[in-house]
């Protein structure tokens, strides 16, 4: 069950490097944090890293090969993506906004419910999971004692670790500062447009490839 030292401390630094740079997800992430506080951040940021575990099972058994090769299926999780993502912005601005039409959505959002939207925004992205099907092999060894595809198992669950501390570090602080903002109304709702810009932007950018 060895992975070797060397290698496992190169795969984990370039996992935190990945994960620090800025891309969908931490930007996700922070754009929450600052809109709705730390709570919605942080368990969307647990929702993202849950869905890791999707991808590096899909690698594991040869799924993510299956979606790469087929035109069909990418596109159809990639317009599922982005319709998501589309979704979600039309809720944060929604559940601010004023009139009987979205009296029933001021309540709280519940736990499960913010757990999900973060698990399926990583989930329903297509990038993240040929991402996986190119990066995980890389830091595979044929040569282990250990089966290739557990080996992408224990790499899956070291990403998910290291990213559940850091996405949950930058949920922290982006909700502090959110957390802040609420007490001007007016500046909460120039948040909350602009994280439902950031995710219209990410939903766009999935379809046009950025």
């Amino acid at each position: 069950m060895n992975l070797g030292v060397d290698n496992l401390w190169a795969y984990l630094a370039a996992c935190m490097v990945l994960t620090v740079a800025p891309g969908p997800d931490n930007i996700l992430v922070v754009s929450l944090g600052l809109a709705r506080g730390r709570r919605p951040a942080v368990l969307a940021a647990w929702g993202m890293v849950s869905g890791v575990l999707v991808h590096t099972l899909a690698v594991a058994a040869g799924i993510s090969a299956v979606i790469a090769a087929s035109e069909l299926a990418f596109t159809v999780i990639q317009y599922a993506g982005a319709a998501y993502l589309i979704y979600l912005a039309w809720r944060i601005v929604r559940e601010r906004g004023g009139g009987p039409a979205a009296a029933a959505d001021h309540a709280p959002v519940g736990l499960w419910a913010l757990y999900r939207r973060g698990f399926l925004m990583n989930v329903l992205n297509p990038k993240v999971a040929i991402f996986f099907l190119a990066f995980l092999p890389g830091f595979a060894k044929p040569d282990l004692a250990m089966p290739v595809w557990l080996q992408m198992v224990v790499l899956g669950l070291v990403f998910m670790a290291q990213a559940l501390v850091i996405f949950t570090t930058f949920a922290l602080f982006a909700g502090m500062l959110g957390e802040m903002i609420a007490r001007k109304p007016w500046l909460q709702r120039m948040f909350d447009w602009l994280t439902a810009g950031v995710f219209v932007a990410v939903a766009v950018g999935l379809l046009v490839g950025w």
